[in-house]
């Protein structure tokens, strides 16, 4: 039975299976469909040891009919289900129009998802023929009719967020293609998986509706990626699981990041900023950095505390020169006080280096402070150093450092 929430301004119905405490796991279905699509799916996950959450979309089932059917309504929708749970990381398994607010939410929210499955979609590329905007049928249908004309729009010109963000993406991705018997065009599908990074993608010859036809083979693929439900003690918390940062994040989440670069700059970190340095300040550059991010010259990478305040970060700064696009320049990586030794230095630069492998990057290159903590972490972590200048390094009292600089190149 399911339960409806008000929230984002419209009721959403969802219906909850397995048992509490489960690690979530929240389904979407396709257009014209609503939650009970995937009750089979639903029952056997929950058999798992899954919580699973499954969500009527605005203008599907019990939830409410508002008129206005972007599939970024329906991220924003889910999002603040999420947050009236309480469901701070979930697993999203999506099917056709779900893939599109779900992969949306992977791009917005990344901290926010622990692995995405995405089922026959999305294909941000514009439809091919356009889709004509239809008229309403005589006759009532069992969702809002104006669901149609609201995502033909949006199939025929994709914002270009839908396929700039799939890059964005840090969840571990599993795409199924129904192989040739699907209308949709499979050699796109293989395109938006390109996109992800490290994203899988599987094919089952079922045709559209993947998990109602081959329910078996889709629910052994589902599990065989998914992986038992991680409890409290085996899944790592927030705080240890770096993820990359949208715009979106970044403007959100501007206080805590300057908060952990002024927390930096007093301990005398040398990250290219002068004492005193206010928040203020360090809020405004933060804001300055965005569109960057955005156009993607800049990846973000941060962690999370226990608390879920931003308490490490490090950016890979990507050359815009056609012929230095193979190489990139590690900058910034920090970790606030309060968890300094906990590896999650070592974590944020893992996690750029594959970033930056993902993105095509073949060299890396950084500058630290000689004789640094810094200096021994990238030692240690493989990067060979290229010399050493001195003076090139201010700190934050003005005084001028040597500084050594490393290379590391990527497979």
């Amino acid at each position: 039975m399911g339960v409806a929430y008000e929230v984002n301004g419209v009721l959403v119905a969802c219906e909850v299976r397995g048992p509490a405490g489960g690690a979530p796991v929240v389904l979407l279905h396709a257009l014209g469909e609503d939650r009970s699509s995937w009750a089979p799916v639903a029952e056997a996950l929950a058999a798992d040891g899954w919580r699973t959450y499954a969500v009527d979309l605005r203008g599907h089932g019990e939830s409410g009919h508002p008129g206005a059917y972007a599939y970024e309504d329906m991220r924003d929708d889910v999002l603040a289900l999420m947050d009236e749970l309480g469901l701070d990381r979930v697993t999203l398994v999506a099917h056709s129009m779900g893939t599109v607010p779900a992969s949306l939410i992977a791009m917005d929210r990344p901290h926010a998802v622990r692995r995405l499955v995405l089922e026959e979609g999305p294909l941000p590329f514009p439809a091919e023929p356009r889709r004509p905007v239809p008229d309403a049928p005589d006759g009532p249908t069992p969702y809002d009719w104006r669901v149609v004309p609201g995502i033909a729009v949006q199939r025929n010109d994709p914002p270009a967020r839908h396929w700039d963000g799939l890059a964005e993406i840090t969840a571990p991705t599993l795409l199924i293609a129904g192989g040739p018997r699907s209308h949709l065009r499979q050699d796109q599908l293989a395109k938006a998986a390109d996109r992800i990074p490290g994203a899988r993608l599987t094919t089952i010859d079922a045709g559209h509706m993947v998990h109602d036809e081959r329910p078996a083979e889709f629910l052994a693929v589902l599990r065989d990626f998914l992986g038992a439900p991680p409890t409290e003690a085996g899944e790592p918390p927030a705080a240890f699981a770096p993820f990359r940062v949208g715009p979106a994040e970044l403007r959100a989440a501007a206080g805590e990041f300057a908060d952990l670069l002024t927390d930096s700059v007093d301990s005398g970190a040398c990250v290219g900023f002068r004492s005193p340095f206010t928040v203020r300040d360090a809020t405004g550059w933060w804001l300055d950095l965005a569109p960057a991010v955005a156009e993607r010259h800049v990846q973000l990478w941060a962690v999370r505390d226990d608390a879920g305040r931003i308490r490490g970060a490090v950016r890979l700064h990507c050359e815009d020169v056609p012929g230095s696009r193979h190489r990139a320049w590690i900058r910034g990586l920090m970790v606030h006080g309060e968890v300094r030794g906990r590896g999650l230095a070592r974590a944020l630069l893992r996690a750029a280096e594959a970033g930056a492998t993902a993105d095509g990057v073949r060299l890396l290159l950084l500058d630290v402070l000689t004789g640094s903590p810094a200096d021994r972490l990238f030692r240690a972590e493989g990067w060979t150093p290229a010399g050493t200048v001195p003076d090139h390094t201010a700190d934050p009292e003005g005084v001028l450092r040597p500084a050594t600089f490393f290379s590391k190149r990527l497979p």
